[in-house]
């Protein structure tokens, strides 16, 4: 997945850039790490 680590995953590039937007993770014991399960962005990207 893009942005792959060993112990975080995002599906895709995230831009957060105004007050309202966010990102939330969740720990996935299998995989030992963390991992995008919610996104929202007002941005246009």
């Amino acid at each position: 997945m893009k942005g792959a680590h060993p112990s975080f995953v995002v599906p895709q590039t995230r831009v957060l850039d105004k007050g309202q937007d966010w990102i939330e993770f969740e720990w996935n014991p299998h995989a030992n790490r963390w991992e995008e399960s919610a996104f929202r962005s007002s941005s246009a990207t």
